[in-house]
C-alpha cells in the first residue's frame, strides 16, 4: 500500500487503511498482538503509538504535544480495557479545537475496535 509521509509518497507494505486513516502495523515485538501508529489530526501531537493485547491498551506513546500531560495519559490508560478508554476520553476538547490528544486516542481505538 502507498501512504503519505510528509510530502513524499512512500511504499509501506505494512500500512493499511481503516476509515480513511493510514495505519502502520509495526513489527511485532515483545509478544504484543497488535502494534499501531495513528496519525493524529487537529492536535499538537502528530502520532499516537499503542499496542492492544487481549483487549487491553498497552505502551501508549505520543509524538510531540504537551510531553508531561501526554506521558500522564499514557500511564493512566495503561492496562485499561479499550472500550473503557474510549468512553472516558471520547469528546474531550482542547481550547478552541474540536478535538484533543485524548479524543484522538479514543478515535484511534474506536476505529481499530470497529474492524
Amino acid at each position: 500500500m502507498y501512504s503519505f509521509t510528509g510530502n513524499q509518497l512512500q511504499y509501506n507494505e505494512k500500512a493499511f487503511r481503516i476509515q480513511g486513516k493510514i495505519w502502520y502495523n509495526a513489527p511485532i515485538c515483545g509478544g504484543k498482538d497488535m502494534n499501531y501508529t495513528y496519525k493524529t489530526h487537529g492536535t499538537c501531537s502528530t502520532a499516537i503509538h499503542f499496542d492492544i493485547e487481549d483487549g487491553k491498551l498497552e505502551n501508549v506513546h505520543f509524538d510531540n504535544g504537551c510531553d508531561g500531560n501526554l506521558q500522564g495519559i499514557g500511564r493512566l490508560v495503561e492496562g485499561m480495557d479499550v472500550s473503557e478508554c474510549i468512553k472516558k476520553l471520547e469528546g474531550i476538547r482542547c481550547d478552541y479545537k474540536s478535538t484533543s490528544c485524548p479524543d484522538q486516542l479514543a478515535r484511534a481505538l474506536k476505529s481499530v475496535s470497529q474492524n
